[in-house]
């Protein structure tokens, strides 16, 4: 067994805008991925119980190399058993863990929408380390 446990996620919005600025004339599209996580416990009756609100944005409406921009926003349910948590915090795991388990299921909503949309090529998300892009972006 694991120091966290998943019950369950919801998805808070997910939208598909073209982007107007688009300049396909170089063949080539950009999409940056902009993640960002908020942790919330629940009250102090409730500290082994957390959401984490995990959102997403792929690419942008302002940047030419950008076809569109995808934006992905879950909350997701976690538990803490300290007794199996080998001696790491509730917080380390929810950044570790959390993030990656709900990254997992966003990339095939991400592909689904961006293949409905029907103009661009499909795009997969890569698979990257979450916690430390977001430990970048919380550095810049």
């Amino acid at each position: 067994m694991a120091g966290i446990e998943f019950h369950n996620y919801h998805l808070n919005e997910i939208s598909y805008i073209r982007n107007d600025n688009f300049d396909p004339s170089d063949g080539t599209i950009t999409l940056n991925i902009k993640p960002s996580v908020d942790l919330k416990y629940n009250d102090k009756s409730e500290e082994d119980k957390a959401l984490v609100n995990f959102d997403l944005i792929l690419g942008s409406l302002e940047d030419p190399k950008a076809a569109f921009q995808v934006v992905l926003k879950m909350t997701a349910h976690f538990s803490y058993n300290k007794d199996e948590s080998d001696g790491r915090s509730f917080e380390q795991y929810l950044l570790e863990n959390a993030t990656a388990i709900l990254y997992s299921y966003m990339r095939p909503m991400v592909s689904d929408i961006i293949m409905r949309a029907n103009e661009f090529p499909n795009y997969i998300l890569p698979v990257l380390n979450v916690t430390a892009l977001l430990e970048k972006e919380n550095k810049e």
